[in-house]
């Protein structure tokens, strides 16, 4: 399984080796009413608010199309050091730019077919993001370093206990800062199989023609672009 990177308009070709999964960064800057807020954001909000329950209707920006909670967290990781959650191949980036800590949940869809573990991780300065970037760019296309970003959380007593790292199929990451820069996370998300099948049928906009391969890194992207939305709507007070 190799993994790679989307830059923004597609999946990239690797060699002949068809495909690669795509890994997708976004620096996505907002405006808050209470810009000292959002650096504490991750400390000061329960670990319930950070996590949504699921990701659908009434928390997302797909809740039209999709009319019903398609995703549902399945547990709340225990906050952990980011050696213990990132990759080893990237974490001396993470590290020399500072980074504190990471929480994790992870969610099931509503097939209860594919897992997919959203990792928090709170960094010193958002002006390390674009500099982290550059380092993951530079291991996957130019050192061809594969493997996912973040560790999955199996969650024990739920149908995703047996959700590890071998079931990884794609990932995703994405940089939220607030007002200057003040606010610095990366959101990491790695999604695959719960049991090691192949894909269920999905909630749209998936479908059984698209490779297992774009599947996983598409549901990447999607639920981390659902926590995106869900936290900024916690940090901005909406």
């Amino acid at each position: 399984m190799v993994f790679g990177l989307l830059c923004l308009g597609g999946i990239l070709p690797l060699g002949a080796g068809g495909l690669v999964i795509a890994q997708a960064f976004s620096n996505a800057q907002q405006d808050v009413p209470n810009p000292e807020f959002a650096p504490l954001a991750w400390h000061n909000l329960g670990a319930e608010e950070i996590f949504p329950e699921g990701f659908g209707r009434g928390t997302g920006r797909m809740e039209a199309q999709q009319g019903a909670d398609t995703w549902a967290r399945q547990g709340i990781a225990e906050e952990a050091a980011c050696e213990e959650v990132l990759s080893a191949e990237y974490l001396q980036a993470l590290e020399d730019n500072g980074c504190k800590t990471v929480l994790r949940a992870t969610y099931a869809d509503s097939s209860e077919s594919v897992a997919a573990t959203v990792s928090l991780v709170v960094l010193e300065d958002g002006s390390a993001l674009e500099e982290v970037q550059e380092t993951v760019d530079w291991f996957r296309m130019e050192e061809g370093v594969e493997g996912p970003l973040a560790e999955a959380y199996p969650v024990p007593g739920t149908l995703t206990e047996g959700f590890d790292q071998s079931l990884v199929g794609g990932d995703d990451m994405r940089g939220l800062t607030y007002n200057s820069h003040e606010a610095p996370y990366l959101v990491v998300t790695v999604a695959g199989p719960i049991d090691g099948r192949a894909t269920g049928e999905l909630p749209a906009p998936w479908d059984e023609s698209e490779s297992d391969e774009t599947v996983y890194s598409g549901v990447a992207a999607f639920v981390g672009q659902e926590f995106e939305y869900a936290f900024n709507t916690k940090v901005e007070g909406r």
